[in-house]
């Protein structure tokens, strides 16, 4: 059977947003109809001059990560239903980091009988907006990226959506959430440096009544079931109130205080600005710990200050001579990929397993036998291991932390032992479990 090419643009002009699409991008598949679609949904807004670059923007490098990783999976096994002759194409769809136009995109990948599933969206805010749409449609939902609880537990929906614990059925998160992993990943880390006094920072803006305001307040949960003596009511941080922000911490506070900070890249930029511009001559600055969010800074060291940052894994430790890796190298133009790409690509693979137990049981592609795989398969494949989920939340393994140049390593916790070839400390399956053991029984 031949190849063509199909041009993206053409792909989104049917859904009424031509323009809205990566430049110069194509996807090449086997030329046979009818073709379904995955979804890749995201922050798109942002575009630059070639399909794989470093964009501007809060959330728009993180779209294009894990749209270019679904994409390298897709490429290195497209997958065509042998009695239809169906095959599925990755198609791109900005949601501007906007929640309206979010929810009106979910609505029309609703009432589109060929999207078979939806990977995204890039923010915990959108997807939850978003996702109880697709709930009611039956659209599985791959979350490569939202970590926010909240993301996927709305409210006031038709109970038949909902699984144990009030979540949606439909939704299937690859890194941990933030319940499950980071908050007491941070809680961990945070103990074992003994501060004298902890200051935990949300934002309010990009969707931090989902994302930043939980996670600190998870956070600071943690902590004072640890018994830490003194940690603050967490802090709100915005464009207008970074100066405000720091001048509260920075009264009284030297290096033996710990900085949480709860949020992304954008805004914690220009916090660690205004906190390195505070700081007074010959006095240690805080330790600094960042959300997982802010990951675009681990190469920009524009504030000076140094700093520990979570992460739900550590590409350092994947198998760089899969094919999988050597695609993701070969999309980025780089011999290190990001995390985002990762999950990104281990999102469509895990839609191609599933696809794969459809053959098997001979019957057709849908949204239905799709959920039953993702829904009764113990395990499934990823570039880094694998995944077992647990009322659609992936099991926690471990969790990571990135030390930046000039952070102290005497000042880290034995436990973490030597860092990967990555520059990552593990923090161990054992260490979250246990604190989030100690949490719930706290709590009985």
């Amino acid at each position: 059977m031949g190849r063509q090419s199909f041009a993206i643009a053409s792909l989104l002009t049917a859904f009424g947003l031509a323009g809205r699409y990566i430049p110069q991008d194509r996807q090449i598949l086997n030329g046979a109809e009818p073709v379904l679609e995955v979804a890749v949904v995201g922050d798109y807004s942002k575009r630059a001059s070639s399909a794989y670059t470093k964009w501007e923007g809060a959330n728009s490098q993180a779209t294009v990560d894990y749209y270019a990783g679904a994409r390298a999976a897709l490429q290195t096994e497209v997958r065509k239903q042998p009695d239809s002759g169906a095959y599925f194409r990755i198609t791109p769809i900005d949601d501007g980091a906007n929640e309206a136009q979010a929810i009106d995109l979910a609505r029309q990948l609703m009432a589109n009988p060929n999207i078979l599933a939806v990977i995204g969206h890039t923010t915990s805010a959108q997807t939850r907006k978003t996702a109880s749409i697709y709930a009611k449609a039956r659209i599985p939902l791959i979350l490569p990226v939202a970590t926010a609880q909240a993301a996927v537990y709305p409210d006031g929906l038709d109970e038949n959506l909902f699984g144990r614990n009030r979540r949606l059925l439909n939704c299937y998160r690859l890194p941990p959430s933030d319940d499950n992993a980071q908050a007491p990943a941070i809680a961990y880390l945070v103990t074992q440096l003994q501060p004298r006094r902890v200051h935990i920072i949300e934002e309010t803006a990009d969707g931090g009544a989902v994302y930043s305001k939980p996670l600190g307040n998870s956070v600071r949960t943690f902590l004072q079931i640890a018994r830490m003596s003194d940690v603050q009511t967490p802090r709100e941080v915005s464009d207008s109130s970074v100066e405000d922000t720091v001048d509260t911490i920075c009264r009284g506070a030297n290096g033996d205080d710990v900085v949480v900070y709860c949020g992304y890249s954008k805004q914690a930029k220009a916090f660690l600005a205004a906190l390195a511009k505070r700081q007074a001559p010959g006095k240690a600055a805080p330790r600094i710990i960042l959300s997982e969010g802010c990951q675009d800074l681990d190469e920009d060291r524009s504030s000076g200050l140094p700093f520990l940052r979570m992460s739900p894994s550590d590409i350092s430790r994947c198998d760089n001579d899969s094919e999988g890796m050597k695609a993701l190298r070969a999309i980025a133009g780089a011999d290190v990929v990001s995390a985002n790409m990762v999950f990104g690509y281990d999102a469509a693979r895990i839609l191609i397993e599933a696809l794969k137990g459809c053959d098997e049981k001979g019957i057709g592609w849908s949204r239905a036998c799709v959920l039953d795989q993702l829904q009764t398969r113990p395990a499934f494949p990823s570039l880094c291991g694998g995944y077992s989920f647990h009322d659609g939340e992936s099991l926690v393994s471990s969790y990571f932390v990135y030390k930046s140049a000039g952070f102290d390593g005497k000042a880290l916790p034995k436990g973490l032992g030597e860092p990967s070839a990555g520059g990552y400390y593990e923090i161990p399956a054992r260490r979250i479990v246990q604190v989030g053991a100690q949490a719930k029984g706290n709590h009985q």
